[in-house]
């Protein structure tokens, strides 16, 4: 059995303790999500673009800032689609996208950016480039402006997924900072390593899902996306194999829920 359970300029980090949380425990610390260029990196032509995207594609910002190094090729599939370039295709390392970056809300002005996403042999992520500083300074502009880290022992009972009562303080003093606000909200589940990669997986979504179904019946409108991300993207991976007791003390930092606010 498992014991289960990634803004804006800057990101604020909301740390827990396991018990006894009280609104002047909370601590925050400045956390910066880094969005990466680079002068060295050679774009293509653009007289090399599929036909189907001569004239550049929108992407939702929302998309963009949530693209993360270590993501497999199928998430960034999901997040902007397949690459735009010829010669350019899902089984490649470089993937080249021409992507159209609204500079107004109306979307009636635009700068025409180029992107170039690098995988490893594993197919992860390892850069998301962009071809001018001003591309990159348009997306930075949509980073999360918040980012609250709940540990999902706080939250949650052993390998359960209903609120604890002492969660409920917790996430209404998130309530207050986000109702009625213009922004957008992502809630990302984690587990830790132990039992099969689907319970994990199942675990994490409902999990995510509790959480966002709590916040909305507090009052809060913004858009909420819930998403699994399972066991990926541990914050140790030292621990025990086994899920023996000091293993589960172990894994407790990878068994957490993520809030992203966005604007």
């Amino acid at each position: 059995m498992k014991m289960k359970q990634k803004t804006f300029g800057a990101s604020v980090l909301l740390a827990f303790a396991v018990q006894g949380v009280h609104a002047q425990d909370v601590n925050y610390t400045v956390t910066p999500i880094k969005v990466e260029t680079t002068a060295k990196t050679v774009f293509p032509n653009i007289d090399k673009i599929n036909p189907t995207y001569k004239e550049g594609v929108f992407i939702d910002v929302n998309k963009l800032v949530s693209i993360q190094k270590g993501m497999g090729k199928q998430e960034i599939l999901g997040l902007v689609g397949s690459p735009h370039f010829q010669g350019n295709t899902p089984n490649h390392d470089e993937w080249n996208y021409l992507i159209k970056v609204a500079t107004n809300p109306e979307r009636t002005q635009f700068t025409e950016c180029q992107a170039q996403a690098h995988f490893a042999k594993s197919d992860e992520l390892i850069d998301f480039l962009w071809n001018k500083p001003v591309c990159m300074a348009l997306i930075q502009m949509k980073k999360p402006v918040e980012t609250f880290n709940l540990s999902s022992d706080f939250l949650f009972d052993f390998d359960r997924a209903t609120l604890r009562p002492e969660a409920i303080n917790t996430l209404g003093q998130i309530t207050e900072r986000v109702r009625g606000k213009p922004v957008r909200m992502t809630i990302k589940g984690y587990t830790d390593t132990y039992g099969s990669e689907q319970y994990n997986y199942d675990l994490s979504s409902r999990r995510a899902n509790v959480v966002k179904n709590y916040l909305a019946s507090q009052g809060v409108t913004a858009p909420i996306d819930a998403v699994a991300m399972g066991e990926s993207e541990p914050v140790v991976t030292h621990c025990s194999p086994q899920a023996t007791a000091s293993g589960i003390a172990c894994q407790s930092p990878n068994r957490r829920v993520v809030i992203h606010v966005t604007q």
